[in-house]
């Protein structure tokens, strides 16, 4: 907007929100490159049409934990966890039905720290999610 003395807004609309919180902050930037950022601020998705994943727990774990996912479809899922750099850790396969379900996670193979639990199904593009789940 260059000068402004009055108030801007600025509109988003995230298409593919993950489910439950997901985080957003404006950056602004000056004509000489440098740059500020707004206040984050936290929405939560509690969208739950087809499938969602209700919990996730114990967090923070030691060594197993599960994750609660209700469906209304039969799924293939593919749940990939990462550190916080993005390098796969382990990589499992499940299915579910339609109902709830309960996936029991092990996490031996894994190094304490911050891991990021990715669930995906191949033949269902709306399933992307991931939580934050830390490992002690």
């Amino acid at each position: 907007m260059g000068n402004s003395l009055i108030q801007v807004s600025y509109v988003f609309i995230d298409k593919k929100p993950n489910y439950g919180y997901n985080y957003y902050r404006l950056k602004m930037v000056d004509f000489d490159g440098t740059f500020n950022y707004s206040e984050i601020i936290a929405t939560k998705n509690l969208f739950d049409s087809n499938f969602a994943i209700k919990n996730i727990y114990p967090n923070p774990t030691t060594n197993d934990f599960n994750i609660d996912i209700t469906t209304n479809t039969n799924e293939h899922l593919i749940i990939t966890l990462t550190d916080v750099y993005g390098k796969k850790l382990d990589q499992f396969e499940y299915s579910v039905v339609n109902g709830n379900n309960t996936i029991k996670i092990n996490t031996d193979r894994i190094e304490n720290g911050l891991i990021f639990v990715n669930i995906t199904s191949p033949q269902n593009s709306n399933i992307n999610i991931t939580q934050k789940i830390v490992k002690q």
